[in-house]
């Protein structure tokens, strides 16, 4: 991921944008000066697409969010088990309810 993120950074800095990562060049205080998009914000924003494309950055964060979400979840089992059964048991009183099984 840090390569991916570095590879977007020298492909804006190409584009002639300084920005060590896309949350540094979405936050820009330039951006918020006015209340629609210049032309200069217009144009970052054009490389910035470009060069997460060229880099495959979406592709490589999503993948990288992924995993650590699967981790998390492999780690929590035992939680995430006692959340499904939770619902299960939520659903099932529901449908008795609805039904007039109470």
């Amino acid at each position: 991921m840090k390569q991916t993120v570095e590879a977007w950074s020298q492909c804006m800095k190409r584009s002639g944008y300084t920005y060590s990562n896309p949350f540094e060049a979405a936050g820009d205080p330039a951006w918020s000066k006015e209340k629609t998009a210049n032309e200069k914000e217009r144009e970052a924003a054009a490389a910035d697409v470009k060069c997460k494309q060229k880099v495959d950055l979406i592709t490589t964060w999503a993948s990288a969010e992924i995993r650590l979400q699967k981790d998390y979840i492999r780690q929590n089992a035992d939680y995430f088990s006692h959340l499904a059964s939770s619902k299960r048991e939520r659903l099932q009183n529901m449908q008795k309810v609805l039904h007039g099984n109470s």
